[in-house]
C-alpha cells in the first residue's frame, strides 16, 4: 500500500511539473494548489496514520488544523482582494492594509509604503 501511495505522489509531482509549463491563465495557481492539497491529504491520511486513527484527539487536531488553514487562506485572499500596497486605493482600504501590514507592501514594486 505504501508503495502505491508513494507512486501516486511521484505521479502528482510529475503532473505538477508538466502543468507548470502549460498556460492556464489565472488557473495556474489553483491547479497547482489543488494537486498539492491532494498530495498533502495522502501524506496525512496514510503516512501519518490519520486514516485509521480511532482517538478523538487526533481527529480534533486534524479538524483544528484544517480550520486554521482555511482561515489563513481566507485572510490571504481577502488581503489580495483589497490590493494592499496599491497607492490608488480609497483611504479605508489603505488603513486596513496599514493594520495588516504596516510597513511592508506585498504587491507594490516601489518598496515599503510610507505614511505621508
Amino acid at each position: 500500500m505504501y508503495f502505491g501511495i508513494w507512486a501516486t505522489l511521484l505521479v502528482c509531482t510529475y503532473l505538477t511539473y508538466k502543468l507548470a509549463f502549460i498556460e492556464l491563465g489565472r488557473f495556474n495557481a489553483a491547479v497547482a494548489l489543488g494537486i498539492a492539497t491532494f498530495k498533502a491529504t495522502l501524506v496525512a491520511l496514510f503516512f501519518m496514520h490519520v486514516w485509521h486513527a480511532r482517538e478523538k484527539l487526533t481527529k480534533l487536531v486534524v479538524i483544528a488544523a484544517l480550520f486554521f488553514l482555511l482561515l489563513l487562506l481566507g485572510l490571504t485572499m481577502w488581503t489580495m482582494r483589497l490590493g494592499c500596497g496599491a497607492r490608488s486605493q480609497p483611504a479605508l482600504f489603505q488603513s486596513i492594509c496599514g493594520i495588516l501590514a504596516p510597513s511592508v507592501s506585498l504587491f507594490s514594486t516601489h518598496g515599503p509604503t510610507s505614511s505621508r
